[in-house]
């Protein structure tokens, strides 16, 4: 009787904690505070591509428009869906500064030279969203980059927040990007304006 309920106790901690991975929650949540909870950094993130709310965030927060990124095998995909397959993929992390600004990156499996990073203000009660999409050079062009990032709103001559571009600047370090070729800004509508690579480009 008492080893069974020793076991018990050793158990349930794991259950708790695979269920909270996997949260069960009203899917029409579009805060994002919870965000805050899942700093990870070099573990596996397939846990969030079964996460409601973060499916519901991404739906409320990003454009809905198609994306070519996938297009050989995911023809239908809106924005959202490309942006949840990048990141639940390994490698990626989940970082968190000033509790307050989420960072969550993941490359695609069987797409070496593919990747994202979603950026999360989780302040308001309707965060701000900005997801970048890299595409890396391959063979000699080893070593660089061309970024495309998607925010909601109409104008793609707003600035990018400082703590995006900070963000940026360490994720392509750890990528050993040293030359982005070029920065595409895409609005709510699919509207594009080229960026300017030396404020992206690492330090």
């Amino acid at each position: 009787m008492l080893a069974a309920l020793l076991a018990c106790i050793v158990v349930y901690p794991a259950i708790a904690f695979s269920s909270s991975m996997q949260e069960p929650v009203d899917s029409a949540d579009t805060s994002a505070r919870w965000l805050l909870s899942y700093k990870r950094d070099g573990e596996g993130l397939e846990f969030l591509e079964k996460n409601t709310r973060l499916r519901a965030l991404l739906e409320a927060g990003l454009p809905h428009y198609g994306v070519p990124w996938y297009r050989s095998s995911q023809s239908n995909w809106t924005l959202p869906d490309g942006v949840l397959y990048a990141i639940s993929v390994l490698p990626g992390s989940v970082t968190v500064k000033d509790n307050r600004f989420v960072t969550i990156t993941g490359t695609a499996p069987r797409e070496g030279d593919l990747g994202g990073l979603l950026w999360c203000d989780t302040a308001a009660e309707q965060p701000t969203l900005i997801f970048v999409f890299i595409e890396k050079g391959l063979g000699k062009a080893e070593g660089s980059a061309r970024l495309n990032i998607y925010r909601n709103g109409d104008h793609t001559d707003s600035p990018l927040p400082r703590q995006l571009v900070d963000s940026v600047h360490a994720w392509l370090k750890g990528l050993k990007i040293g030359t982005l070729k070029e920065a595409t800004v895409h609005d709510a509508r699919d509207q594009t304006a080229p960026l300017s690579t030396s404020d992206l480009s690492p330090q």
